[in-house]
C-alpha cells in the first residue's frame, strides 16, 4: 500500500534535506521526522478532518498548514513559494501536477521532487516537459527540473 516508504527513506538519507515541503501529511511525514531529524518540515493539508489528526500526530515536529482546495484560486499548490528554497518536496495530495510544477521552481540547486502515484499518465505526461525523471520506483517518481525550466525568483518586497 505504501510503496514509497523505501524510496523516500533512501532519498532522505542521501540528500539530508534541511527544508522539506510536502502536500498530504501522513506516513511520509512520519518517515521525514524519523529520517531527517532537524529538518524543517512543512506539510499542506486540504481536508480539515485529516488536518486535525495530522496536527495531533505531527504538530510538534512539523508545520502543518490548512489550505482548502476548493477552487483554482486556492493557494494550495503555490504556498510553497513562501517556503523556498526547499531541498525535497513530496507530492501526495491534491492537484499533483500543479504542485510538482511549483515545487520544481522552488528547489535548492540539488533539490528533488518525489511524486507518489507516478504511474498515472495524466500526471507524468505533462511533467516530462519540465522535469527530468531521475528514477521511478514503487510507483514514485524522483524528479528534478530540466535545465531550461526556470527557478522562481525571490519575491520582491516594497517599502
Amino acid at each position: 500500500m505504501h510503496g514509497f516508504r523505501q524510496i523516500l527513506t533512501e532519498y532522505l538519507q542521501r540528500l539530508r534535506p534541511a527544508r522539506i515541503f510536502e502536500w498530504g501529511p501522513g506516513l511520509s511525514t512520519e518517515l521525514m521526522l524519523a529520517h531527517a531529524p532537524g529538518a524543517h518540515i512543512t506539510s499542506v493539508e486540504h481536508d480539515e478532518a485529516w488536518l486535525h489528526r495530522a496536527v495531533e500526530k505531527f504538530g510538534g515536529g512539523a508545520e502543518i498548514l490548512h489550505i482548502p482546495c476548493t477552487d483554482r484560486n486556492s493557494r494550495y499548490a503555490t504556498v510553497v513559494y513562501e517556503h523556498a528554497p526547499i531541498d525535497l518536496a513530496f507530492v501526495d495530495g491534491r492537484r499533483r501536477v500543479e504542485c510538482v510544477l511549483v515545487a520544481l521552481q522552488c528547489l535548492s540547486p540539488n533539490g528533488l521532487v518525489l511524486l507518489h502515484d507516478a504511474c498515472r499518465d495524466n500526471y507524468m505526461r505533462p511533467l516530462r516537459h519540465y522535469a527530468e525523471v531521475v528514477e521511478i520506483r514503487a510507483n514514485t517518481a524522483v524528479l528534478r527540473p530540466l535545465r531550461h525550466f526556470q527557478r522562481a525568483e525571490p519575491a520582491l518586497t516594497t517599502a
